[in-house]
């Protein structure tokens, strides 16, 4: 999904009230001019701005999330990478013993 500035969005709705309101009136108040009353435009406004309000809330509650999500596994990373290194079924013979296997007795 992309991006779209709130300001186009309300442009384009302003226009579309105007032109509506140009294809079924005759003249009269500005309030007409843009195809009805203040008030119905306003509340289409106020629900548009707090649609808008909304969204940016989840998309910085979203980025707050992913970012210390990130620094958790980054930092889980690193104590992992600086642990010594285990290993599983190898043994290390004292030096007699291993003098012994070479030589053969």
């Amino acid at each position: 999904m992309a991006h779209v500035p709130l300001v186009s969005v309300l442009q384009k709705f302003l226009e579309e009230r105007r032109e509506g309101a140009a294809g079924g009136a005759g003249g009269g108040s500005g309030e007409e001019a843009i195809g009805g009353t203040y008030g119905e435009v306003k509340d289409i406004v106020e629900v548009i701005l707090e649609s808008y309000r909304y969204e940016r809330t989840v998309l910085e509650t979203l980025n707050r999330i992913i970012k210390a999500d990130g620094f958790k596994l980054s930092d889980e990373l690193r104590r992992k990478s600086n642990r010594a290194f285990a290993t599983s079924g190898i043994r290390v013979l004292p030096d007699e013993h291993q003098r012994r296997l070479r030589s053969g007795s």
